[in-house]
């Protein structure tokens, strides 16, 4: 070719690509164009660097876009400085391309092309990659991961190009390996998988990196691998997949120190650890811990778990966030879950000294609200406290306080005997606070100023802190309590025939005749305030021969005698007042008279009106909701029920606990759930025709519950101001007194949860989900170094203790008691075996089976099924033990009809409710409760699992699923 035939070849490619495209494929000399270009670069250079971009983006030939990638790399030289950006500029914009089959060329020719940009310009795109790798795709965060790792291979050839000082250009080098991090802390498994492939791939496993050069890059991002590397434990697949990566990591270690010697890694002399709930990890903190960084520090940041009064999110997601807000921040760690340290316990501290070298020094990072507030440093200085640790205080000077607290906090810096470095934070992100960044989530407003803009992105699409409280509910005692009184004087009778019976003469004399019988006692309800009684109950115990004189009817008497089994309590009324508003009187009235009695060896319950002699309607349904049935002798129906109370039923109402407020405390959501359960109370009688079904209200099992903690714990069952603390820590395991705080006393949950198998033939108990392992939680809680009150729902089989003793006792843990609500013979036996302690607020010598109400109730509560990884948004995967999702096999000796009632009343309770509670939040939020939102409305939102590859739609309602499961249901009732 001459310089003449330059002008014909860009017309060529105008007109006729793909004549260009021809001409390329056939291997066309390029140096030649290129000595044609020399001549007038300005004129033709940008105008050919464009056809290959185009052609690189377009081409539907592999050989061609490669030829054109090589071509414009070898065209750059001869480009001026502002046209080298726009081909960079219009190649990045090709990354948002749709196909990727296209689009994935890219990257090599980009990665390259940037280092025949000015600093400046190169800074700007680098700054513009490390934002769209937070807020981009899956696609574009695989593009620029990609460009990224391309632009690595050959970045020690920039100074070539540009002269800059070696700070800028290490600087801009960690910039590059930040993205690279940053892919690897990306909630996304595929752009996690690609950075990681990335790292193994195209740094330790390329021969276009020198071992010193691959070594640098170790130094740097070794520790940060190895920290984000145990993430893969829950994802076996994901860690198969990065096992090649891993191995050119091992074959470059082994290799340096073959050929080099052994990896030595920078050690910092000054360590800041930075405790804190980090609820979520926001912008002020990670300005703080750069701060630090920035003195010289290395800075380790603790997931505090000691912060037992606020309500948390797992710990596991906040170290994610975490991750995810420092990925391109070297020299700031997080500390493993493991690794569990209290400030208030010296023997803790000893533990965090001796973690690192004898010649390091070890800061501890606080706010000056702590240092004000915690009981740490309320406390005098003791021999390991915390006041003989070096501080960096962070002074936060909050713009709507209006007290100076510098006078106070000088005095307290008085007793901390190590060194103090005092700081201040920037105005801008000195406000950011957990409350104003949880206001915003609930109002779908943009939180990227507050936080990290991947860590927001990771908080929308799992869905959680929406409408979750800050800090967790305080248990105050019920104002009313439980009395039995046995020595029935005539002072007590006048009181109840006056307040009750209003003074008539014959309820008196009743109740006179009534206090003659064998052992008769009378159950009182009392509000504490005024001290007066607001319900009673009266009953006595009974003998075979005394049935006739008991109830003046031989027939009667004979169909008990046959049907009676041990001994007989005889309930002979039940009575509430009517000027308290205190919710379901009477069935609180008849389980506590019930549980009474079942403690003492009562099998058989007979209720007779023998006091009013009158048969009350309200009363008659709440005998039935428990499985009372009236006498029924030859067609005649006498006002006598009866029950067997030999090996009861239990149904604990919780269902209200679990929905968050304001729908809790909605008037329209408190009618539903009180008409739904009675209709599953009916309806659970059924299994066990003639058997007590005995209900347990959830408030009267916080009460009971909250008095012996209490009790134990040597404190006042009244909040006290200021609050004294118990010397005993309050460790729920189970899902009673989740979210909430005993008053007076430390109460640090242990998150349990059964974990079922997919075909439901097995389960174990696991930590909940997100939550540390149950060994991590033991080590947490022994951190405390205080003894311990383990508190449980039920204690029957024992499941989670069995799990949870040999842990206790490898830790060396002290457990002052056990307390659980309900408590059968055969758990009381199995805490002997295991020579524990053990209390309860209910005791049953004999359980036959038991209930929670939400478990029966898709999308609100159910049983958590385990398919090896937690779940990725806030909503957890379960199972309901009702058809059709499952086969109720722990429904013993049921009948099939009753069982498929269950399932259709469940399902139908389900559907109504969610109804209510979605017409309620639609009038809230004016938008309508999906899937996606559940967990604005549940505290543990639930979907019934349907197995691998079935999806749910998360922007339906959960209403509109059930009606298909109900029409499931149906199909397979002919069957049943």
């Amino acid at each position: 070719f001459t310089a003449q035939s330059e002008t014909m070849i860009s017309d060529i490619f105008l007109r006729n690509l793909k004549t260009a495209t021809n001409w390329i494929d056939k291997k066309i000399n390029i140096e030649i164009l290129l000595k044609s270009v020399e001549h007038e670069p300005s004129r033709h250079a940008l105008h050919t660097a464009m056809h290959y971009c185009n052609l690189l983006k377009v081409s539907a030939v592999e050989n061609v876009r490669n030829h054109a990638g090589m071509s414009l790399l070898l065209i750059a030289p001869y480009l001026t400085v502002d046209q080298r950006n726009d081909v960079c500029i219009e190649l990045i914009r090709a990354l948002e391309m749709e196909n990727y089959h296209f689009t994935k060329y890219i990257p090599y020719y980009l990665g390259r092309m940037l280092l025949f940009l000015q600093p400046q310009e190169f800074d700007e795109i680098l700054d513009d990659f490390c934002e769209k790798i937070r807020k981009a795709n899956r696609q574009i965060s695989l593009l620029i991961l990609s460009t990224v790792g391309n632009c690595l291979q050959v970045y020690q050839n920039y100074s070539q190009n540009f002269e800059e000082s070696k700070d800028v250009f290490d600087a801009r080098f960690k910039k590059l390996l930040g993205i690279l991090i940053t892919g690897l802390v990306n909630y996304d498994i595929q752009v996690r998988q690609e950075a990681f492939l990335i790292i193994g791939t195209y740094i330790f496993g390329t021969k276009k990196l020198t071992i010193n050069q691959k070594y640098r890059i170790f130094k740097i991002i070794a520790k940060r691998i190895l920290i984000l590397s145990a993430k893969y434990e829950d994802d076996e697949l994901l860690f198969l997949n990065s096992s090649a990566s891993l191995n050119h990591i091992y074959r470059f270690i082994s290799d340096y120190n073959f050929f080099i010697g052994e990896l030595e890694l920078e050690k910092k002399r000054k360590i800041a650890f930075f405790p804190g709930t980090f609820d979520p990890f926001t912008l002020g903190h990670k300005e703080i811990a750069k701060n630090i960084r920035d003195l010289g520090f290395e800075v380790f940041l603790a997931v505090d778990e000691f912060s037992w009064s606020k309500r948390t999110q797992p710990h596991m997601l906040r170290r994610e966030i975490i991750a995810m807000s420092i990925a391109d921040e070297f020299n700031i760690q997080i500390l493993p879950p493991d690794f569990q340290v209290n400030i208030s316990n010296p023997a803790s501290l000893m533990h965090l000294r001796h973690s690192f070298d004898t010649d390091v020094e070890v800061y501890v990072v606080v706010g000056s609200d702590v240092i004000l507030n915690a009981s740490s440093y309320k406390i005098g200085p003791t021999l390991g406290s915390i006041h003989s640790f070096s501080h960096i205080i962070f002074e936060r000077r909050n713009t709507n306080a209006n007290e100076d607290n510098t006078p106070i906090l000088d005095e307290k810096l008085k007793s901390i005997k190590g060194d103090t470095i005092r700081l201040k934070l920037p105005p801008q992100y000195e406000d950011i606070s957990s409350t104003q960044i949880r206001n915003y989530i609930d109002q779908n407003r943009d939180i990227s100023a507050l936080i990290d803009p991947l860590a927001q992105k990771f908080i929308y699409e799992t869905g959680i802190y929406r409408r979750e409280p800050q800090y967790k509910s305080l248990l105050q005692t019920s104002l009313i309590k439980v009395e039995v009184v046995e020595d029935l004087n005539m002072e007590i009778l006048s009181c109840l025939n006056k307040q009750f019976f209003e003074g008539r003469e014959d309820s008196l004399k009743n109740m006179q005749k009534l206090a003659q019988a064998k052992n008769p006692r009378i159950l009182m309800i009392k509000d504490m305030i005024s001290n007066t009684i607001i319900g009673f109950s009266f009953f006595h115990w009974t003998r075979s021969s005394m049935l006739f004189h008991e109830f003046k009817d031989n027939k009667i008497s004979e169909f008990i005698r046959e049907k009676a089994i041990g001994r007989i309590i005889v309930i002979d009324g039940i009575f509430s007042s009517k000027k308290v508003n205190y919710k379901q009187l009477n069935q609180i009235l008849l389980t506590e008279t019930l549980s009474f009695c079942l403690a003492r060896d009562y099998t058989y319950g007979i209720y007779h009106e023998g006091i009013c002699k009158i048969r009350n309607k309200h009363m008659t349904n709440v005998l039935q909701d428990q499985g009372f049935s009236p006498i029924n002798i030859g067609g005649k129906q006498y006002p006598v029920y009866h029950v067997n109370m030999s090996n009861p039923c239990t149904l604990t109402l919780d269902l209200d606990t679990i929905i968050k407020e304001p729908f809790r405390s909605n008037d329209n959501v408190k009618r539903i759930i009180l008409k739904t359960r009675k209709r599953l109370q009916r309806t659970l009688t059924k299994l066990y025709p003639g058997n007590l079904i005995l209900s347990f209200d959830r408030d009267m099992l916080y009460q009971k519950l909250i008095q012996k903690i209490c009790q134990i714990n040597d404190v006042s069952p009244i909040q006290t101001e200021p609050r004294v603390l118990g010397t005993n820590v309050c460790a729920p395991f189970g899902s009673i007194l989740k979210g909430y705080i005993v008053p007076n006393t430390i109460t640090k949950s242990i998150h349990s949860e059964k974990m079922f198998a997919p075909d439901i033939e097995s389960f174990t108990i696991e930590p909940y989900p997100h939550y540390m392992s149950l060994n991590h939680q033991i080590e947490m809680i022994n951190a405390f170094n205080k003894p311990i009150i383990l508190v449980d729902d039920l204690l029957n089989k024992g499941y989670r203790i069995k799990v949870l003793d040999p842990l206790l006792k490898e830790k060396h843990v002290d457990v002052k008691q056990i307390l659980v609500g309900i408590l059968s013979g055969r758990g009381k036996e199995l805490m002997d075996l295991q020579e524990r302690s053990v209390d309860s607020a209910y005791f049953l010598p004999k359980l036959r089976v038991w209930f929670n109400e939400n478990t029966f109730y898709p999308f609100i509560g159910g049983e958590t099924v385990w398919r090896g990884q937690s779940p990725k948004i806030n909503l957890i995967p379960s199972l309901n033990f009702i058809l059709p999702y499952a086969t109720p096999n722990f429904i013993k000796g049921a009948d099939e009809l009753s069982i498929f009632e269950l399932s259709k009343v469940a399902i139908e309770n389900s559907r109504d409710i969610l109804k209510v509670l979605e017409k309620e939040y639609l009038k809230l939020t004016e938008r309508n409760l999906t899937l996606r939102h559940l967990g604005e409305v549940f505290i543990s939102p639930r979907y019934p699992d349907r197995g691998k590859f079935v999806d749910y739609d998360l922007n339906l309602s959960p209403s509109r699923y059930l009606e298909n499961d109900l029409e499931h249901l149906n199909r397979i009732k002919n069957f049943i």
